[in-house]
């Protein structure tokens, strides 16, 4: 994934998220950890959710890709419905996260 793309998660999960009690530092760095995590639950999600043909073509972009800068773009060709996907589990880490806060109280 692109800086820019990565970029635009981190913002949205900003705005999302009531990081208050975190120093600028741990907030940028609990941010960027959590950024990580999102794309590679929806990654595998999508991969899974696409199927024996998908999961193949994944097989072999991992065997002749060594380092993460193509996979934006076998996101962009393969997973066309990503962005949903990405959304929909950045909700799911949302609800989770009410839920938790709501059991506190």
């Amino acid at each position: 994934m692109n800086n820019k793309e990565q970029l635009g998660i981190e913002e949205v999960m900003e705005k999302m998220f009531d990081f208050s009690a975190y120093t600028e530092d741990a907030k940028k760095a609990l941010i960027q950890e959590m950024s990580g995590q999102l794309m590679e639950v929806s990654l595998l999600r999508a991969i899974d959710e696409g199927g024996k043909s998908l999961q193949q073509i994944f097989a072999d972009f991992l065997e002749t890709q060594k380092s993460e800068d193509g996979l934006a773009e076998f996101i962009k060709e393969n997973i066309p419905n990503f962005g949903t996907i990405l959304l929909d589990e950045l909700k799911n880490i949302q609800a989770m996260t009410e839920e938790e806060n709501t059991t506190k109280v």
